[in-house]
Parts: C-alpha cells; sequence; structure tokens
C-alpha cells in the first residue's frame, strides 16, 4: 500500500504542536502555585499587622489656618484645579514718576506775602515766554503748588494776571534735576509806567525791553495820540535797553533806561530812524 506523504507531515506538525503546548501547560501551573503562594504570604503578614484606628476628626479641625488657606489658594491659582496649567502673568510694570511738585510763594520787596499771583513755567528765561504749565493763584500766606514735568529744562515764576506786579526772579531748572529743598519765593517788584513823545501821531508802536544778562525781556504794544504821546501803563521796574518801532514811522533804540518799582518815566521826544 502506498503511504500519502501529506499525511506524514501534518502527523509530525501536529506532534510537535502538542509538545509546546504541553510544555506551556506546565509553565503556566507553575506560575499559578507560585501565585498562591506569594497570596499565602501576603495574609500570613496582614494577620500580624495591627493598624491603629484613626480618630475621629472634629467639624473644627477641617478649618484651615489662614496662612495656609492662602498657601493652598495660591497653588491652585498657580496650578489650576484638574485643568491644564497656564502661565502666571508678570506683574504689571512698577510706574515711573514724569512730574515733580514745587512749592512756592509770592513775596514783595520787604518779604511779605502776596496773594493772587499765578505760579507758571516756560522754557525761556524772558518774562513773556507762554507758560507750559500753570498752577493755582497764591493763597493769603503767598503760597501755592505747581506740578512740573521732569523731562524738560523750565524756568520757575510768578504771573500777576493784573499785571501791576512783575517777577523780579526765577528758578532754572535742568530735565531730571532734582528740585532744591523747601519753599521758592518769588518776589514780585510793582511795575512802571514808561511815557515818550514819537513824531508819529496815530502810529502804532511796539517796544522790546531787553534785559543786560536775559536779553529780550518784555513786549509792550500801545498807540500814539494825535500829537505823538505815547503811554505805557505798566512795564517792569529795573535797567533795560528799549527798542522802539512805530508803524508807520521808523524805529530807535534807547541804552540803560532806568525805571524804578511804582514809578513814572518819561523818555520825552525820541527821534525815529527811517
Amino acid at each position: 500500500m502506498k503511504r500519502n506523504p501529506g499525511l506524514a507531515t501534518s502527523h509530525f506538525a501536529f506532534s510537535i504542536l502538542n509538545s509546546k503546548f504541553l510544555n506551556l501547560k506546565s509553565q503556566v501551573s507553575s506560575l499559578k502555585s507560585q501565585f498562591l503562594n506569594l497570596k499565602s504570604q501576603i495574609s500570613n503578614l496582614e494577620s500580624h499587622l495591627t493598624l491603629p484606628t484613626p480618630p475621629a476628626l472634629h467639624p473644627s479641625s477641617f478649618i484651615l489656618h489662614p496662612s495656609l488657606l492662602m498657601t493652598v489658594m495660591f497653588s491652585v491659582a498657580i496650578c489650576g484645579c484638574g485643568g491644564s496649567s497656564k502661565p502666571v502673568p508678570s506683574p504689571p510694570p512698577r510706574s515711573v514718576a514724569t512730574t515733580v511738585v514745587a512749592t512756592m510763594r509770592a513775596v514783595d520787596l520787604e518779604g511779605k506775602p502776596i496773594q493772587g499771583m499765578i505760579p507758571i513755567a516756560t522754557r525761556e528765561a524772558n518774562a513773556f515766554d507762554e507758560p507750559i504749565v500753570r498752577g493755582e493763584p497764591t493763597k493769603d500766606d503767598g503760597t501755592t503748588v505747581l506740578a512740573l514735568p521732569l523731562d524738560q529744562h523750565l524756568f520757575l515764576r510768578m504771573w500777576d494776571p493784573a499785571l501791576r506786579h512783575f517777577a523780579n526772579n526765577f528758578y532754572e531748572i535742568q530735565p531730571g534735576e532734582k528740585l532744591p529743598e523747601g519753599v521758592k519765593d518769588v518776589t514780585m517788584v510793582e511795575g512802571a509806567s514808561l511815557d515818550m513823545t514819537l513824531p508819529t501821531p496815530n502810529a502804532a508802536v511796539d517796544i522790546m525791553m531787553l534785559h543786560p544778562q536775559e536779553g529780550p525781556w518784555w513786549p509792550a504794544h500801545a498807540t500814539s495820540d494825535v500829537s505823538g504821546q505815547v503811554h505805557f501803563d505798566a512795564v517792569p521796574a529795573g535797567m533795560f535797553t528799549i527798542r522802539i518801532k512805530a508803524q508807520p514811522g521808523g524805529a530807535a533804540e534807547l541804552e540803560n533806561v532806568k525805571l524804578d518799582p511804582s514809578g513814572a518815566a518819561d523818555l520825552g521826544h525820541v527821534p525815529l530812524n527811517q
């Protein structure tokens, strides 16, 4: 009888698989035995352990100390509660001061306080520059305050809205400079009247008073009458060079003109250069 080679091959493969199965079954039985032995050891250890009974918690024990509460809240705020952590924003930058406050006082030549003067700060030393900041009028004691920007070159003085008094001194402040301590006194001097006669009746007359050190100091405007007379009611007292210009007419320049506080100066007849 002829042998079927396919049947022989199948029988041989089955024998190999059966051998591997029996070997695996033996390994599983060994592992099961080891597991049961380990479980028995754990049970034996538990029987020898005596766990303490946890104490009863009083309701007050759930109250956190304030410092601990703040720590917990801070941790929750940083880490989040069950969610993804978010970056903590950095604190805002500290504000930098941009102004400084100066305390000022208006006084007369005898040191007595003057009420109603306006503190101002200008970019130029002259008495007519447009103020960039101004404060409240001085009180009965002559004092007031003025907030100044720190990044500018400034000149501090007082201003009389009635134009009867004029500042005799000022304070120069450099950018970023610390203000000197104490109250800053500004001496206010009564102005003087000024008269002249020009050969140009009914003319517009402008003058510029030049300070010996500071240059152009104070402008004024008036109109000559039918006889050419010109009157300036109040101008700063002191020693000045005065430039005169009449439209129509001409111009003139007078040096070393002295004007006394509360005084009246008359320049007389002033010829004009065409």
